[in-house]
């Protein structure tokens, strides 16, 4: 059983994170990875003893032990999960009350740049920027944005979970960028 605040680990894979949303219908778990909302099913993570770190300090689990095997059994090329980016500037950390809109919309752009890096760095394959109707400015300058990049494409999120306000990218990850 899983529940929020819980560490837990992705197998095969080298993301650790606490949890942040449990979905008991769906059997998923959302997890906070650098500041990014990472999406896995039940099946995918392993929950860490808190106690793991202590019992290694204290001699209990050496490096010889199995105990590490079980939480990497192999390396895959990719993260097989959607990393969910909520661009509302009240999400937002470095967007505060008083920025002009343009400041905003540079902070909200920021984020998506730093995301992209990121998904690509973890080999991420699917990135959902949630950017909300409005005017449709930050919608218009995260296409323009992606429209620069060539080792993904882009399309309007699954309307039945987003609406209209989310942009959904997938990356076409290359043996070079590993």
């Amino acid at each position: 059983m899983f529940y929020v605040g819980d560490l837990v680990s992705v197998m095969d894979e080298d993301v650790t994170g606490f949890l942040t949303r449990v979905d008991f219908n769906e059997n998923k778990v959302f997890l906070d990875y650098c500041g990014m909302e990472l999406c896995f099913s039940f099946s995918q993570i392993v929950k860490i003893d808190k106690s793991f770190d202590e019992k290694v300090a204290k001699g209990k689990i050496t490096a010889k032990d199995n105990i590490v095997k079980t939480y990497k059994t192999k390396k895959s090329k990719s993260i097989n999960s959607i990393l969910k980016v909520d661009l509302h500037s009240h999400n937002l950390k470095g967007c505060r009350i008083g920025m002009t809109s343009h400041d905003v919309l540079l902070t909200q752009l920021d984020k998506c740049k730093h995301t992209l890096l990121k998904a690509r760095t973890k080999m991420i394959q699917k990135v959902v920027f949630i950017h909300g109707i409005g005017k449709g400015r930050l919608k218009s300058e995260l296409h323009s944005l992606l429209k620069q990049q060539t080792d993904l494409e882009f399309y309007d999120a699954n309307f039945s979970e987003f609406g209209k306000g989310a942009t959904e990218v997938r990356f076409f990850h290359s043996k070079k960028s590993i």
